[in-house]
């Protein structure tokens, strides 16, 4: 009986997420890890709208705390189960970043902050909008 106890006990913290590693000095407190068990980033957003295109600005350290991304400016996207991309308006003060790929961050509620140069802006009204996705990064 000890032996099984031992065994769903290993179990259980092998398949356990590892939580996120001790914050660097260099990190800004409201910076959020965005990451998992093999590596990330903490991420640092602050919303910064640019009517009508909801944006924030973030800067991004790797896991040692050295900024990866300087201040820059990111668009809110929303991803649709059918795989289509909007941009997003409106009030959206805090977002919860998942991960970062090097350009793009995940955050929750299936969204993502693409850096704000890739919008083409055509006209006025931002349904007209598009995001120019570099070489295959479409997600």
């Amino acid at each position: 009986m000890k032996r099984l106890a031992c065994l769903a006990l290993l179990l259980t913290l092998s398949c356990t997420e590892l939580a996120q590693p001790e914050r660097p000095p260099s990190v800004t407190k409201d910076a959020i890890w965005a990451g998992g068990p093999d590596g990330g980033a903490w991420v640092d957003c602050g919303m910064s709208t640019k009517e009508p295109l909801t944006t924030f600005t973030c800067t991004v350290f790797d896991e040692q705390g050295a900024p990866w991304v300087p201040r820059r400016s990111f668009a809110l996207v929303d991803r649709s189960a059918d795989g289509e991309y909007s941009l997003l308006e409106g009030p959206f003060h805090r977002v919860e970043p998942i991960s970062f790929d090097g350009n793009v961050i995940d955050v929750r509620g299936n969204r993502l902050l693409v850096p704000e140069d890739w919008v083409t802006r055509v006209g006025y009204d931002i349904k007209n909008w598009r995001i120019a996705w570099p070489g295959a990064s479409r997600r």
